[in-house]
């Protein structure tokens, strides 16, 4: 398989099973305690309802998605205006190295031109050197604070 033979298209609600199998595998890949919470009917209201809070597009290979990419608009005033935010990107082992990653970055980019673009990266994840090789570079000086939802 090459990068050639792979489609990047918008996703479809008909792609919502595949797209969550992929997330609890990109969360087991990263050592997430638990799968995240993502539901068929979540990716309905968030990703396909009348006012997307996300975008997702997917990496079709022959006979199966291969990967896929979560990103939404988010807006900096230190960057003067909106920004990408990469939310989950994940790729099958077997398609990985192939530039299926890159292709799914360049396509989310080219859907919000100009932007800056973060992508938080788990420091244990492999991919850090992926993200590099794309032209991300780590926020060393940056520190994650999280607060859990009240709910």
């Amino acid at each position: 398989m090459s990068g050639a033979s792979i489609h990047i298209r918008p996703a479809v609600l008909n792609d919502g099973p595949e797209i969550i199998s992929m997330l609890q595998r990109l969360a087991r890949y990263e050592g997430a305690a638990t799968p995240p919470p993502l539901t068929e009917s979540s990716l309905q209201r968030y990703v396909f309802g009348d006012s997307p809070a996300a975008h997702v597009l997917v990496a079709e290979g022959t006979t199966a998605l291969v990967g896929f990419v979560l990103f939404f608009e988010t807006f900096s005033s230190w960057a003067g205006g909106p920004t990408l935010h990469i939310g989950d990107l994940w790729v099958e082992e077997h398609a990985r190295s192939r530039g299926v990653g890159r292709q799914l970055l360049q396509q989310a980019a080219h859907a919000f031109p100009g932007r800056r673009t973060d992508v938080y990266v788990v420091r244990s994840n492999t991919a850090r050197t992926f993200y590099e090789s794309c032209g991300f570079y780590e926020q060393q000086e940056w520190a994650l604070f999280r607060k859990p939802s009240a709910e």
